[in-house]
């Protein structure tokens, strides 16, 4: 078996690995840093308005036609068409 020691030492180790990891992560680039930016005030849009319109919208639409299909198709599975049995 491991002795105490050994035990004890192998966790320091590894909390002292663990928190060596830790400080290097916390003090990394420093990208995320703000600068104030002191170039020119870009130029302001000009923008206009008009009044909104009131009216009435149908809820529905009314449409003449059919949704039946005007073409038709004969499928068969895949199997059916490479079953050698079936071949004449």
């Amino acid at each position: 078996m491991h002795s105490p020691n050994k035990i004890r030492l192998a966790a320091l180790a590894l909390l002292l690995a663990a928190s060596v990891v830790f400080a290097i992560s916390c003090g990394g680039s420093k990208a995320n840093v703000r600068k104030e930016e002191t170039g020119p005030v870009p130029a302001a849009v000009e923008v206009t308005t008009a009044a909104a319109i009131t009216r009435e919208v149908p809820g529905f639409f009314e449409a003449t036609g059919s949704l039946a299909g005007d073409q038709q198709t004969d499928a068969e599975r895949y199997s059916e068409l490479t079953d050698p049995r079936r071949q004449g």
